[in-house]
Parts: structure tokens; C-alpha cells; sequence
């Protein structure tokens, strides 16, 4: 653990020498700089007010009496605290150093206690912060107007006074500070750096060329200190950690920041957000945290001597909504209505709550979505541009400031055009047929209207000729009338229901043209019988036989009848004659006995 220091300056000593120097014993990563904190004197009192600040402080009292060369000080203390003699000297005049570590900060007396009443006091005070704690600091003399010093590391302190308006000699290769005169003292402020030797040097009038060579470690750096104040900005899955950096502990501030865990005692192993800058209070965005859960959390400081924490706090992050997904309603083929349920608000306000579809399962916000105004209990939601018989995935949503909630998933499939097809065309004749066609499903609404439609070209639809069949869903048969003998029709079955209306395939169907039978012909007529053909009988004869061959297609079995009112004169009905296993020929013979009824026609099945 490594830790820094401030160092103080020092300025005392009227009449003699004094230089203080700083010796560091342990490697400089661990130590602070000795850092000058206050100067005061002369002063000719013997009780006076000081002020001391920062930490790890020293405070240094030179005072001086006049003739002749007796114990004149009995005791010096400060705040009421006796400060323990360093050295006496009885030269001239009378020189006294009282010392004390660990004085107190602030603003405190400095009473000098005599044995007699003197003719002259002459008194000079300096302080130090970041000064190693030991008892007694060690100190040389030297008679004489050098004195060399030897240090043992880096960022020593060499501080010298004189009488008078003598001089002090910067050591060769040191840096100086701005040097801080109280009255009769010169100090010096450089770091004697590297370690090694220096001499000091005084020259000018003076009569007493003693110095005094006080050694004054720095202190060992301590842990930073510090507070944890209370999270703010406290949400669902994020808050902001507080904390204030009270004393570096001597040494520069390398990290400083919040961490946290969901068990107590943090570390930053755990989880930590680093906040910029030194000391004084900072903040730290504690991120990725889970919604409606306790967390213990403690600011955090490192410098050289390692890192140290504050106190302890506890927050708990705020929950996101409950939340419910109801049945959808409403279901047509493009709209339908989502329905939730926002039971909870999870401690913060409701800022927009709606239900979200998609295709696939899972559906967020990012999908599709519809919002609705309020905040809790149940709500609707409009669901437009959707496409028929799809199916789609919907969850009811709610947001507020710890995040997004989503209900369960429900399913909907939007409703589609009716399932048809289209049969072959039955029982043609040369104006009329029978439309066959099957609703095998109805798409999710109700059949409205069934049936077939007709045209002489392609894709027919309902607005050309349409035939309707009673029903919903099945086969069904439709009757079309109306058609031109000898022409080719296309068919389509169709259906309607609320999404709209539905063709099945296409089919074809030609009626036939009536066979003319013409007695004036041969004795025997070839006509070639499709489907349901009609014959028409012209210039009939009287008196003669008259024979009709119909010769069937492979599979025979056909059956032929004549119409019900078709007689030879008088109530003889027609004989027919039929020759299996023919193919769609038809052959009247004409043997000159009696004749069929002009004008009549025939249709053979």
C-alpha cells in the first residue's frame, strides 16, 4: 500500500542557523514530499496564536533570550500540549528549539514559559505537513559555516536560516522553491535530489555560525480517505453512485469510482464505474444492473499505499410493470384489436403501454406496435396493416423509467378469402349446364354467398354471369342458363365471406351444336355426338323407316333414350338402335315409312 504526503516548509531560528532536511529510509513510492504549512515570527511575546493544517504535521519553535547565558525557558506549549525540547544553545545569547509532532490543526496558542524576567525575546515558529512521526527527529550541529548533510533518498528537505543578512548557499545540483523569508531567516525549500551528499553554506556578518541540522523523515503514505453518500438517479437497471474523496492520504488519487454487488461488502472485484479527478466529492453511472433488486454499494479511492473504501449504503433498483396480454379481438383480414392488462406500475409512473406483433414469436416494440393512452388497468389497442390469413404473435407492453415489460405471447391468425374449387362442368346442353364446385374452407367467416361464374373468355368473375348456390361450406351445384349453343365457356366457382371473394380454378366447357337429321338426305347420316347432343329434325317424309344407329366409345354402356314427346304419327315411339363400342357416331336411316316430327330435337346421353 503506497500513500503520499504534502510537505511543509520551515522557517524559524533568529541569530543561528538552522537547516532541516527531510531523510527517506524506504523506497519513494512509499513516502509523500515534506511540505512547508506556515512561517510566523519574529515574535516578542511570550504568548502568541499559531495556525497548523494538514495532516502528519510538525511544528518547529525557535526562540531566543537575551544576557547573559542561562536556562530563561522552562517550557513551550501549544494548544496546552507541552512541546519537548530539541536543543539548547548558550553562545551570545540563548537558543532554544522546542519541537512537537502531531500538533493540532487550527488556530491555537503558543505560550512560552520563563524562569525570570528577561530584557529581550525573540521568538520564530514554522510548521510541516507529511512528516514521518517520530520521537525525537533527528537533528546535527555544526560549528562552522558549512555543514554537509548526507541523505539517503530522494525529495529531502534542506531548510536554512542565519542572523542577519547572511546568505544561504543552494546546494550545487538542487532545484530551489520560492524561498519564504520570516524576517531574519533565509529558508530554503529545494528537495535534495538524488540522494547523496550537500553541503550548506551560510556567509555574511554573522557572529554565531552554528547550524543546526534537523532530519525529518516524510511520512509513509496512508489509504485515501473517503465517503459513501446515498445513490441517486435510481431507475431499473441503472443509478448513479455518489461518493467524496475527503484526503488523498498524501499521495495523488490513481483511481477513484463507486462498486457494487448484490451480497454485502463490495469490492471493486465485484463491479465498479471509475469517476475522473482526485479529491472532493464525484459521481459514477452504476450500469447493468437488475430490475427490483437490493444492492450494496461503497465509494472507492486508490493511490500509492492501495485503495480504500467508504462506508457502506444500500439501494434497490425500481421494477418495470406487470403486465398481461389478453385474447386479441376484433379479428378481421387486415385490423384486429390487441387487449392487455398493465396490473402493476412497478413504483414509477407508466410512460406508454400498448401490445407489439409480429410474425415470429417474441415480438418487441422494435416490431410492430400500437400504443394506448393511460397508465394502469386494462387497455385496447388498434392493429392495422396486417395481412390475411397470417398467422401473428402479440404481447402486451409497458414502459416506465426502470425499462420495457412485456405480458405473455398470445396468437391470432388475421382472417382469409375463402377455400374453393372448381369442379368440371356436368349436364351441358346447347344452352344450359350444371357449375360443380367445393368450399372446403371458409377462410374464418361466415360464407355470405357460394356459386359459379361464367364468361366466353378468361378468368371470368361475378361481374360477368354468375349463378348462386345456397350453403356455406361443401360441394354445391349452380345452374347455368342462358348459353349459346356451339361456344366455349370458362367457369369458375367463387365464394364470398367478409375478406372478400374467392375464385377456384378454372374450367372449360363447349356447348354442342344441335345435329340436323335432314330427311332429304342419304338414307343414312353420320353426326358426330358429343355430350349431351341435340338433334334437330328437318323435312320430315311421309311414309318410310327410319333408323337411328348410335355407335358408343369404348367403354359402352351409354344410354339413349328419345324425348318423352317425340312419336311417330299416331303413339309408336321411335326405336333405337345402339352399337356398342363405338366411338361418337350417330347415324339416322332413313327407310321411307313414316317421318319424326319436324322441328323436335333429341339429346343423347
Amino acid at each position: 500500500m503506497n500513500t503520499f504526503f504534502e510537505k511543509t516548509k520551515l522557517n524559524f531560528t533568529i541569530f543561528n542557523t538552522l537547516i532541516a532536511w527531510s531523510l527517506f529510509l524506504l523506497p519513494i513510492s512509499l513516502f509523500s514530499q515534506v511540505a512547508f504549512d506556515n512561517a510566523s515570527g519574529p515574535v516578542w511575546t511570550s504568548t502568541f496564536s499559531y495556525t497548523v493544517s494538514g495532516t502528519n504535521t510538525f511544528l518547529i519553535v525557535s526562540t531566543e533570550t537575551g544576557y547573559p547565558a542561562s536556562d530563561d525557558v522552562t517550557g513551550i506549549t501549544y494548544n496546552g500540549v507541552a512541546m519537548t525540547r530539541l536543543l539548547t544553545n548558550a553562545r551570545q545569547r540563548q537558543d532554544f528549539l522546542y519541537y512537537l509532532v502531531g500538533p493540532a490543526t487550527g488556530t491555537h496558542d503558543i505560550v512560552i514559559s520563563l524562569n525570570r524576567t528577561i530584557d529581550s525575546q525573540t521568538t520564530t515558529v514554522t510548521s510541516y505537513n507529511g512528516v514521518k512521526q517520530q520521537t525525537p527527529p533527528q537533528y546535527n550541529a555544526c560549528v562552522a559555516q558549512t555543514c554537509a548533510v548526507t541523505t539517503t533518498t530522494n525529495n529531502a528537505w534542506l531548510v536554512g536560516t542565519s542572523f542577519s543578512n547572511a546568505v544561504y548557499t543552494q546546494p550545487s545540483g538542487q532545484t530551489a522553491r520560492t524561498a519564504t523569508t520570516c524576517s531574519q531567516q533565509n529558508i530554503d525549500k529545494g528537495p535534495i535530489t538524488p540522494a547523496g551528499s550537500a553541503s550548506l553554506g551560510m556567509v555574511g556578518s554573522s557572529n554565531w555560525p552554528l547550524l543546526y541540522t534537523l532530519v525529518l523523515e516524510p511520512a509513509p503514505a496512508t489509504y485515501p480517505t473517503l465517503t459513501t453518500q446515498a445513490v441517486t438517479n435510481i431507475a431499473g437497471t441503472t443509478a448513479t453512485g455518489n461518493g467524496n474523496v475527503t484526503a488523498d492520504g498524501g499521495a495523488t488519487i490513481t483511481e477513484r469510482g463507486v462498486c457494487w454487488n448484490t451480497s454485502t461488502v463490495p469490492t471493486t472485484a465485484n463491479n465498479k464505474a471509475i469517476s475522473s479527478g482526485t479529491t472532493g466529492a464525484f459521481t459514477s453511472a452504476i450500469t447493468a444492473l437488475s430490475v427490483n433488486t437490493l444492492y450494496y454499494v461503497r465509494a472507492y479511492a486508490i493511490n500509492s499505499a492501495g485503495i480504500s473504501y467508504g462506508n457502506e449504503v444500500t439501494f434497490t433498483t425500481f421494477n418495470i410493470p406487470s403486465v398481461t396480454t389478453q385474447a386479441v379481438s376484433n379479428i378481421a383480414a387486415t385490423t384486429a384489436t390487441g387487449n392487455g392488462n398493465v396490473t402493476a406500475n412497478g413504483g414509477l409512473s407508466i410512460t406508454e403501454r400498448g401490445v407489439c406483433w409480429n410474425t415470429s414469436a417474441t415480438p418487441t416494440t422494435a416490431n410492430s406496435k400500437a400504443t394506448s393512452a393511460g397508465t394502469t388497468g386494462a387497455f385496447t389497442a388498434s392493429m392495422t396493416g396486417l395481412s390475411v390469413g397470417t398467422l401473428y404473435y402479440v404481447r402486451a407492453y409497458a414502459i416506465n423509467a426502470a425499462g420495457i415489460s412485456y405480458g405473455n405471447e398470445v396468437t391470432f391468425t388475421t382472417l382469409n378469402l375463402a377455400s374453393i374449387t372448381t369442379l368440371a362442368v356436368t349436364s351441358i346442353t346447347a344452352t344450359t349446364a350444371i357449375g360443380n364446385g367445393n368450399v372446403s374452407a371458409d377462410g374464418g367467416a361466415t360464407i355470405t354467398e357460394r356459386g359459379v361464374c361464367w364468361n366466353t373468355s378468361t378468368a371470368p368473375t361475378t361481374g360477368n354471369n354468375k349463378a348462386t348456390s345456397a350453403g356455406t361450406t361443401g360441394a354445391f351445384t349452380a345452374s347455368i342458363t342462358g348459353l349459346t349453343a356451339g361456344t366455349l365457356y370458362y367457369v369458375r366457382a367463387y365464394a364470398v365471406n367478409s375478406v372478400g371473394i374467392s375464385y377456384g380454378i378454372e374450367v372449360t366447357f363447349t356447348t354442342p351444336t344441335p345435329a340436323i337429321v335432314d330427311w332429304n338426305k342419304s338414307n343414312v347420316q353420320e353426326i358426330t355426338l358429343a355430350t349431351n347432343r341435340s338433334f334437330i329434325f328437318t323435312n320430315g317424309k311421309n311414309g318410310g323407316n327410319y333408323t337411328f344407329i348410335i355407335k358408343q366409345n369404348g367403354s359402352g354402356g351409354k344410354a339413349v333414350s328419345w324425348p318423352t314427346n317425340i312419336k311417330w304419327s299416331g303413339i309408336t315411339t321411335p326405336s333405337l338402335t345402339t352399337t356398342p363400342n363405338e366411338t361418337n357416331i350417330f347415324k339416322f336411316v332413313f327407310d321411307g315409312v313414316n317421318y319424326l316430327e319436324t322441328g323436335r330435337s333429341l339429346n343423347i346421353n
